[in-house]
């Protein structure tokens, strides 16, 4: 026990004397300038910014061996204890990269709140220059026209078309078609920008030409050109049917169906396989329907092939609902 108790002793006299020895060792503003450098960057810094912050380069090496400065990237740390997050690693790559670089791709979209944010940063850097061997976790992309928008929390990000144009790189027909709906549901004016974007970046540069199919093909109207076909298929069939029908649910909120048929509590939905073939509208769609069935309507969705691909079997399909909520309502 004393033997044990000595130990202890010695190794809590060598934990304070190498506390003094660090505070000695290190100016407090420059730790202090450096700590609000690290939290502006999610927690990333450079080699470089360290020093202009005030602390010497054997200190900064050494704090890299000792594990006080944990390594990101060639010349890129955090301190110790910090969170390591995707936006971390954004930074990370930006402060590598250098000033010519910026995020790009699904990262772009991702801080556009377009689509989810990739445990993968995407940089772009100019085609001049070299990609770095080793990526340390991160996909550059070398291009020859870098378009770059500064955001207030210091990450550069290219523009909204820009981002859109790049991303049919990255995604297959069907995912770009659904986030460029979803950016010209927010902003139709933007149909315009990548119109010309497009042709700026002209045919050879990659993923223009499914660009232009998906931009040719949808319209920040899609949804309403889709419904009003369907509505021109089943109308002749049925005078009820009401566009845009409105209804008021129990529990006071409003619904609004692409067709609808008021006597009979109907709910006609056209459904593009662009706007709600991802699982998380789909997944809306079934709350909706639930709400619905619970307040005593019924819900009948046609999806694009079933509209201009099978026209007569949708028709079919129809005047059996029909016939199915005239039996029911009158049971």
């Amino acid at each position: 026990m004393p033997e044990r108790h000595g130990v202890s002793t010695c190794g809590q006299r060598e934990t304070r004397r190498a506390d003094r020895c660090h505070r000695a060792a290190v100016n407090p503003e420059a730790w202090d300038r450096l700590r609000v450098t690290a939290r502006r960057q999610a927690g990333a810094f450079s080699y470089d910014q360290a020093l202009e912050a005030g602390l010497a380069p054997a200190t900064v090496s050494r704090y890299v061996r000792s594990g006080l400065f944990v390594r990101l990237a060639p010349s890129i740390y955090a301190m110790s204890g910090s969170p390591i997050t995707p936006t971390t690693r954004e930074y990370a790559g930006l402060l590598r990269l250098g000033a010519e670089s910026t995020l790009s791709h699904i990262s772009a979209a991702a801080v556009l709140r377009l689509l989810p944010q990739p445990s993968v940063p995407w940089l772009s850097i100019p085609a001049h220059r070299r990609a770095p061997a080793r990526r340390d976790g991160l996909i550059v992309v070398r291009v020859r026209q870098i378009e770059m928008l500064r955001l207030g929390d210091g990450r550069r990000i290219t523009p909204l078309p820009r981002t859109l144009v790049d991303l049919a790189q990255c995604l297959d027909q069907r995912e770009l078609t659904a986030t460029y709906l979803t950016a010209m549901q927010r902003d139709p004016g933007v149909v315009a920008d990548i119109g010309a974007t497009l042709d700026r970046l002209g045919r050879g540069y990659p993923g223009v030409g499914l660009g232009r199919k998906v931009l040719d093909e949808f319209s920040p109207e899609m949804e309403s050109i889709l419904g009003a076909e369907l509505f021109g298929l089943l109308r002749p069939h049925c005078d009820e049917l009401e566009p845009g029908m409105t209804v008021v649910l129990p529990d006071g909120s409003i619904r609004v169906f692409d067709l609808g048929v008021r006597r009979l509590r109907l709910d006609v939905e056209a459904d593009s396989w662009a706007f709600h073939g991802s699982k998380a509208q789909q997944n809306a769609n079934k709350h909706r329907d639930t709400d619905l069935f619970v307040a005593g309507y019924h819900t009948q969705r046609f999806d694009t092939d079933d509209i201009r691909r099978a026209p007569e079997q949708t028709v079919r399909r129809f005047l059996a609902v029909l016939t199915r909520r005239e039996r029911d309502l009158a049971a």
